[in-house]
């Protein structure tokens, strides 16, 4: 049961960012729809320049910039991307996380910890927004193993594990014990 009332049971079968990025909203604009989905748009529009500097890491100009246009006007997508949910924060954090990351592993590029720093935390966003944003934690430290870059691994571990105390000793936690139960069954869909 939650402090407050004792009839209210604590909702935590999912992480609490986008609940608190709509509470922000809510407090801006109170009972208004429209702005929460505002909002929504205008995430997506932002994922599609930093999907765009990801992509261009790899690939050509025209194929780069061609992607997140096409993305962007997709019509199957479009009428996606401003449903009230919580894909499109997690598609910008998730995006901007892998960016950071990216560059924290340029051996040239200057503030290298930085970028590590920035890209652990941007990946705590995610995962408060959804929890598959374990996965960019255990691909990151995937990545650093493989490389023997050990410094950094433990540095976004500690970073990445670190907040994700913080905020269950905060009482936020972020894996509800509604994940753990399922991670738990053999067959979690029947």
């Amino acid at each position: 049961p939650s402090a407050g009332q004792p009839d209210s049971p604590r909702a935590d079968k999912f992480p609490f960012g986008f609940p608190l990025l709509l509470a922000g909203v809510e407090w801006l604009a109170p009972d208004n729809m429209l702005a929460m989905k505002a909002l929504i748009v205008a995430l997506y529009g932002l994922a599609m320049p930093v999907a765009y500097l990801l992509l261009r890491r790899y690939l050509p100009l025209l194929p780069a910039l061609a992607a997140p246009l096409l993305t962007l006007l997709n019509p199957l997508l479009l009428p996606f991307s401003s449903q009230v949910m919580s894909e499109v924060p997690y598609l910008l954090a998730s995006l901007l996380a892998l960016l950071c990351l990216e560059r924290a592993a340029e051996p040239a590029e200057s503030g290298r910890t930085r970028y590590l720093v920035a890209g652990a935390l941007l990946a705590v966003v995610a995962t408060t927004l959804r929890i598959v944003g374990l996965s960019l934690f255990a691909g990151a430290g995937l990545w650093y193993l493989m490389r023997k870059r050990y410094r950094q691994g433990l540095l976004v571990a500690g970073i990445y594990l670190g907040s994700l105390l913080v905020l269950h000793l905060l009482g936020a936690g972020v894996v509800g014990p509604f994940y753990v139960e399922e991670a738990m069954k053999v067959h979690p869909y029947r």
